[in-house]
């Protein structure tokens, strides 16, 4: 089982949160699908699968404001995270996105 944690603390309070997610289900999905031109719409392909962990470890590493990007600066933003070697297994096509 591959996993990744997200956490939550607060330096002055009690509140301590960890969240883990089985991405292996995720990461198996991907490889299956990369370098396959799978189209859902003529005009959409899915690029990637991104595990609600990992997204949650983006905003907590980055204080990413990801809940109030619009759909322009959410797309840079998933775009510049999937263009680092880091995390490329989240992409399901080949090349750049």
């Amino acid at each position: 089982m591959t996993e990744v944690s997200s956490k939550y603390l607060f330096k002055d309070g009690d509140l301590h949160v960890t969240r883990k997610q089985d991405v292996e289900p995720y990461l198996d999905f991907n490889k299956e699908m990369s370098g396959e031109a799978k189209k859902f719409a003529p005009t959409f392909r899915q690029i990637a699968s991104i595990p609600n962990v990992v997204l949650e470890k983006w905003i907590n590493d980055e204080g990413a404001p990801v809940l109030s990007m619009g759909k322009e600066e959410f797309s840079k933003f998933v775009r510049r995270k999937l263009e680092d070697p880091d995390w490329k297994y989240l992409k399901t096509t080949s090349g750049r996105v």
